[in-house]
C-alpha cells in the first residue's frame, strides 16, 4: 500500500520545475516589453536586433556620414587656400593621398556609401569656404550600384559639379570615372561603360577634365575590376591606388598637374 508514495513524490519537483519556468518565462516577456519601450536598459540594442538589415544598414550610413561631416567641419575650419580637395564616395574616403601626393596638399572629403544624391545634399558641409587649389570628384557609383541609368547617373554628377563650379567659381575641377566590380554581367559591363560615357561628356561641357579607369592595370580586357589592384569587388587596394593616383596626374588637366611631384 506505500509504494505509490515514491511515484508521487518524483513528480512534485517536475510540477514545480514547470511552473517556475512558467513564472520565469512571463517574466522574462515582462522584462523584453519594458526594454523595448525604453523602460528598462537595453532597448535600443533590443530593437536593433529585429530591425530589417536594409534599416540597419542605411542607419550606420547616416551615422558615419554625421561623423565625417563633423570632421569636415573641425578641418574645414584650419584650412588654407590652395588645397587639392578629394571629394566623393569610398574610393575616396580610402585614398591613401599622403602616400599617392606626398609633396602636395589634400584634402579628403570622402564620405562611404555616399551617392551623388547623398552628396548634393551635403555638399555645404563638405566644401570649405577657402578656395582650393582644385577639386577631384568622384561620385555616381553608389547610384550606378543602385541600378540608376547612365542618364540618372550623369545628370546627378553634373548638379554637383555644376554646385562645385558655382563656389569656386574656374577652380581647375577633374571628374574620375566609376570603377568596374570584380564580377559583372554582360549588361551591367555595358551599362558601365555607357555611363562612364556620359559623365566625361558631363565634365568636358563644364570645363573638367575626366579620368579613364577603364585600362589596364586597373581594369581587365573583359572590363571588371582586377583582383591584383583590389581589395574587395569594389574597392581598390594598393596597386590600384598608385594607378589611379599617376592617371590623375596625367590626364586630370590643371588640377592634375597641380599634384605632380
Amino acid at each position: 500500500m506505500s509504494r505509490p508514495e515514491p511515484a508521487i513524490q518524483a513528480r512534485a519537483p517536475t510540477s514545480v520545475l514547470a511552473v517556475a519556468l512558467a513564472i520565469g518565462g512571463h517574466l522574462l516577456a515582462i522584462a523584453l516589453v519594458l526594454a523595448w519601450l525604453d523602460r528598462l536598459p537595453g532597448g535600443h540594442r533590443l530593437r536593433t536586433a529585429f530591425e530589417p538589415l536594409a534599416v540597419r544598414d542605411r542607419r550606420e550610413i547616416v551615422a558615419h556620414a554625421a561623423e565625417r561631416l563633423a570632421l569636415f567641419q573641425r578641418e574645414n575650419a584650419e584650412l588654407t587656400e590652395g588645397a587639392i580637395l578629394f571629394v566623393g564616395s569610398s574610393t575616396i574616403e580610402r585614398f591613401p593621398l599622403a602616400e599617392c601626393f606626398p609633396s602636395r596638399r589634400c584634402a579628403n572629403r570622402g564620405v562611404a556609401n555616399q551617392s551623388a544624391r547623398d552628396l548634393l545634399d551635403q555638399l555645404d558641409g563638405i566644401l570649405p569656404a577657402v578656395r582650393p587649389g582644385g577639386v577631384v570628384l568622384y561620385t555616381g557609383s553608389i547610384d550606378f550600384e543602385e541600378g540608376a541609368s547612365e542618364h540618372d547617373v550623369a545628370e546627378r554628377a553634373s548638379a554637383v559639379l555644376d554646385r562645385v563650379r558655382a563656389k569656386y567659381g574656374a577652380a581647375p575641377a577633374a571628374v574620375i570615372g566609376i570603377l568596374p566590380r570584380r564580377e559583372m554581367t554582360a549588361d551591367d559591363r555595358e551599362r558601365w561603360r555607357a555611363t562612364n560615357r556620359s559623365l566625361a561628356e558631363v565634365a568636358r561641357a563644364r570645363g573638367a577634365a575626366f579620368v579613364d579607369v577603364a585600362r589596364a592595370p586597373i581594369t581587365t580586357e573583359d572590363g571588371s575590376l582586377a583582383r591584383e589592384c583590389s581589395t574587395d569587388a569594389r574597392h581598390l587596394g594598393e596597386l590600384g591606388y598608385r594607378a589611379l593616383a599617376r592617371w590623375i596626374v596625367q590626364d586630370g588637366g590643371e588640377a592634375g598637374r597641380r599634384l605632380a611631384p
